[in-house]
């Protein structure tokens, strides 16, 4: 199996879900972030840095370094709410991990070769990266983890969790648009989302925050 295949971190799996198939420039939609705040607890749980209670509260049992920026990144943004003993509410822990960038993980991935990181001009004159996937089997094979998820009741954890945290940054339309045609597809989707508790609360942030920004506009 390739490297990259057993390397990339969950958030990283979801920037190149990301990716568009055509052109493999990387589209992240509105409030992602929350997204991969989630991606990134669901990394530190599986790490064993952290464990969530019965209460519905994480705790943070180990903080940086963990040996990935991004998550070293969540691990400190967490360090004082979420410490022991009582340690804090999900949603609490996804909104503070919310505030570390994508940036951090989209430069892991140009670093490790698997983007192409290109200096572009909004009007000629506010800079931003652009991300590019290099290799667009990268991305196909991170769909097909997601399809696996939705066809097979018995694909492996992550898997699952890559599956509902894709449905939690509103990436379902996207990986099967159409409301009628993918609609057994997209409610799996919506099901295995609200199974998980990380994807849960990180889909319910997603909304919340596009409700406040729609609010105030």
């Amino acid at each position: 199996m390739d490297e990259w295949r057993t390397t990339t971190s969950l958030p990283e799996d979801l920037l190149l879900l990301c990716a568009d198939p055509g052109t493999g420039r990387i589209r992240q939609p509105g409030e992602f972030r929350y997204a991969l705040a989630g991606a990134a607890l669901a990394e530190l749980l599986a790490a064993q840095a952290a464990v969530l209670e019965g209460n519905g509260r994480l705790v943070l049992l180990r903080g940086a370094p963990l040996g990935h920026p991004g998550l070293d990144a969540v691990a400190a943004a967490l360090a004082g709410p979420a410490a022991p003993p009582r340690g804090a509410r999900l949603r609490t822990c996804v909104n503070r991990a919310g505030r570390v960038r994508s940036k951090v993980y989209l430069e892991v991935m140009a670093k490790a070769g698997l983007v192409d990181r290109r200096r572009r001009k909004v009007l000629g004159l506010i800079p931003f990266d652009e991300y590019t996937v290099i290799d667009s089997s990268i991305a196909a094979a991170r769909r097909a983890l997601v399809a696996d998820a939705v066809d097979n009741g018995n694909a492996p954890a992550r898997s699952l969790q890559l599956a509902a945290l894709a449905h939690a940054g509103e990436l379902t339309g996207r990986l099967y648009p159409g409301p009628v045609a993918n609609r057994t597809a997209r409610r799996r989707l919506a099901d295995l989302a609200r199974l998980d508790p990380v994807a849960s609360a990180a889909h319910a942030a997603v909304r919340a925050a596009k409700s406040a920004q729609s609010s105030g506009g």
